[in-house]
């Protein structure tokens, strides 16, 4: 049976040497077949935090340290890519994300100043952007 990508799930998704990120699927399909996703990242002394959605251990299993939302990273990619990769074993389906924690993530968008403007319009217009 192929992946069908939903609002709230997560994806493991290759991000270079340090591994994989924990993106979640914050949006279900807009009409034209998209979603939007955001990763988490891990909070590093003597570097920037974006404060919009701080997350802590425990807020999503995979979150084993203080982390961040990294808005700045935020991608839409259209339903079908989304199965494609997951069927194709190079996304890894995580557990999904609480209601809570995808609303909080989805209120960052409009509270970081590190949100792209093609997600705000996408989210203004959404779901017929």
């Amino acid at each position: 049976m192929p992946y069908v990508p939903a609002r709230r799930d997560t994806l493991l998704i290759p991000s270079g040497p340090d591994g994989d990120h924990l993106f979640v699927i914050t949006t279900d399909a807009c009409l034209s077949g998209r979603h939007l996703l955001v990763n988490f990242t891990k909070a590093k002394p003597g570097r920037h935090v974006d404060d919009a959605c701080l997350l802590a251990p425990g807020d999503h299993p995979f979150v084993t340290a203080d982390s961040y939302v990294l808005y700045r990273s935020a991608r839409l990619e259209p339903a079908n890519r989304l199965t494609l990769l997951v069927d194709g074993w190079v996304y890894k389906v995580g557990r999904q994300a609480t209601e809570e924690l995808t609303q909080r993530i989805l209120n960052g968008f409009g509270e970081s100043r590190f949100t792209p403007k093609f997600v705000k319009d996408y989210l203004a217009k959404w779901p017929n952007p």
